[in-house]
């Protein structure tokens, strides 16, 4: 089944959606037609000059990225800047630019999953709290010859309380959140006739996702061994530390991309070792100082870990979906920064 950029948009939207991310933050659609139809998507970290030119010899008209290509507003288009040479490209190609940024960074199998898969930390939990999920009661008060159908074609009876104190009448309390209930209540008046419906936010919070990801290595190491287990599995071409690099390490708090503002939650966490990047001086040195060995991985490095396993499990949901969408990762990417060492 042929797919359209709104098909794979959707399926995005499911894995890290929108109302994860910060609110300065700007995921979603960034240029593109929703309505066009797609036969090849490519992941990559950043919408650059190279990662079109690479979608238009692979004939993706859709690209995947963490990093939105518009993140600040833009007062004007300068097609001779880098960015504007960008956007011409992918507008002159008709292929589609889309991010999944912070949300990503929260998201179940995101930047900080692939992260910790990298190091192999186990009993990960998350770290920084984030989206709270709303949960909303629906009560619904229909004739008591509609239970049994309601009750089979909407599963009450996994989710529900059901209560029979009115004279051949029933009522279905159902829990869930905003987009469920509403959803399923418009199901419901679509096909049922005299339902009288209450819906009500509940005055209690539902599960609440988390933003960076604490874990265990298999075996204790010291602060060293542990910089230098992370310098490998991350391909770094150097480690950037600040604290004891003495001290015992077992358990990893990881926020990938500029996390230094949250290294409190990593040591609340009981974590030996923070992982992160873009790292400033005067923080590096307050998170050393309250005993937390920190180290910066660098912000390509601690952000690319997602690229193929985000195009993995993209094709596989393509594949249940009967999609004919083939899903491949851009391999090339570099760091913007060069070392001499």
């Amino acid at each position: 089944m042929k797919a359209k950029v709104k098909d794979i948009i959707n399926i995005m939207n499911h894995l890290a959606p929108k109302k994860f991310a910060e609110s300065w933050d700007n995921p979603g659609l960034q240029i593109g037609n929703p309505d066009r139809e797609i036969e090849t998507v490519l992941t990559a970290l950043d919408v650059t000059v190279d990662v079109v030119k690479k979608a238009v010899e692979k004939k993706a008209g859709m690209i995947i990225t963490h990093h939105p290509l518009l993140f600040k507003p833009l007062k004007c288009i300068d097609m001779t800047t880098e960015k504007g040479k960008i956007i011409e490209l992918l507008i002159s190609n008709n292929i589609t630019a889309f991010a999944a940024h912070t949300n990503l960074d929260t998201a179940q199998n995101g930047v900080n999953d692939a992260l910790v898969n990298i190091l192999n930390l186990k009993k990960c939990t998350g770290m920084v709290p984030g989206y709270v999920h709303d949960i909303y009661k629906l009560v619904i008060e229909t004739e008591e010859k509609n239970r049994n159908s309601m009750q089979k074609e909407f599963s009450f009876e996994k989710n529900s309380e059901v209560e029979k104190n009115l004279k051949n009448y029933v009522k279905f309390e159902i829990c869930g959140n905003k987009e469920y209930i509403l959803d399923l209540k418009e199901r419901i008046s679509e096909k049922y006739e005299n339902v009288n419906f209450e819906c009500y936010e509940m005055k209690f919070s539902g599960k609440q996702e988390m933003m960076g990801r604490i874990g265990y290595l298999e075996h204790e190491m010291t602060g060293r061994e542990a910089l230098e287990y992370i310098k490998e599995k991350l391909k770094l071409p150097v480690m950037k530390f600040a604290g004891d690099v003495n001290k015992t390490v077992k358990c990893i708090g990881v926020l990938g991309g500029s996390g230094s503002g949250f290294a409190k939650y990593a040591q609340k966490g009981g974590a030996d070792l923070y992982l992160t990047a873009d790292l400033k001086y005067h923080d590096a040195q307050d998170i050393a100082g309250s005993g937390l060995l920190v180290a910066d991985g660098g912000h390509f490095y601690t952000e690319n870990v997602i690229v193929e396993p985000l195009a993995e499990i993209l094709q596989k949901e393509c594949n249940r979906l009967k999609y004919d969408v083939k899903i491949e990762a851009y391999k090339d990417g570099k760091d913007i920064f060069g070392y001499i060492i």
